[in-house]
């Protein structure tokens, strides 16, 4: 069972590292095989590349009709404002987006470099969920919440850099193939709290009233059934027609 480590985090306050959670976890019986790393190298001063921005002017480029010129808002430790070309169209002037700056390393090992796009320098590049490694194509960039502050750490938010256990449940522990289940016993055995279970919404209740009302009012889309009694129904076998 793969368990995302943020995903985990949603429901116990571990604050700890990977490699000490896994030994938690195999030390409580729940065996975790592996650690496996997704998204964007670790490492933090690569971590430190991808920030919160916010678009400050989107025009048309000069030279492509299918691309947008750019003055993107990254934060004063992080330059200010960057020129970036961006290709998607799913964004407008005054969004909150997701930047790698240049010379982060993304997903697969590309490296970010200023780059010439059609005779105009682009120096960054907003990202989709297909860079973030979330989803293996996207139709747009990331447009983020607008009260996340601008010029912070990407990772502040959302895992760049996301860390997976590689679990082995036993058939004797089926309460342990769900996140939720994982979490409890991470809550267990270092005794931290638990957030509520995930459930849905109680369905809205119906008055006894309302209940009495719908029970004697007629639907209009069935049609009333009649049954008509027959004495001269026989019992005996039918013979075949000659």
């Amino acid at each position: 069972m793969r368990v995302p480590l943020s995903w985990l985090r949603d429901y116990v306050a571990w604050d700890g590292g990977v490699e000490e959670l896994a030994e938690l976890l195999s030390m409580s019986g729940s065996e975790v095989e592996g650690i496996d790393w997704v998204g964007a190298p670790r490492e933090a001063e690569n971590l430190a590349l991808f920030v919160v921005g916010k678009v400050v002017v989107r025009d048309r480029h000069p030279n492509a009709d299918r691309l947008s010129l750019c003055r993107v808002e990254v934060g004063e430790t992080n330059g200010g404002e960057r020129q970036i070309v961006c290709g998607a169209d799913n964004f407008q002037a005054g969004d909150v987006v997701a930047v790698s700056l240049t010379g982060a390393t993304l997903e697969g090992g590309l490296k970010l470099k200023k780059a010439n796009l059609r005779g105009v320098e682009s120096d960054g590049m907003l990202l989709s969920e297909k860079e973030l490694g979330y989803e293996a194509q996207s139709p747009g960039i990331v447009v983020l919440p607008n009260d996340w502050r601008v010029g912070a750490p990407l990772s502040d938010y959302l895992p760049v850099a996301e860390a997976v256990l590689e679990i082995e449940v036993t058939p004797n522990r089926p309460d342990c193939f769900c996140i939720y289940g994982i979490a409890r016993e991470v809550a267990a055995a270092a005794r931290l709290s638990l957030a509520p279970p995930p459930v849905a919404e109680p369905a809205q209740r119906v008055s006894r009233r309302a209940r009495r009302s719908q029970s004697r009012s007629p639907t209009p889309t069935c049609a009333p059934a009649t049954v008509r009694a027959s004495s001269a129904a026989s019992r005996s076998p039918s013979r075949p027609r000659g």
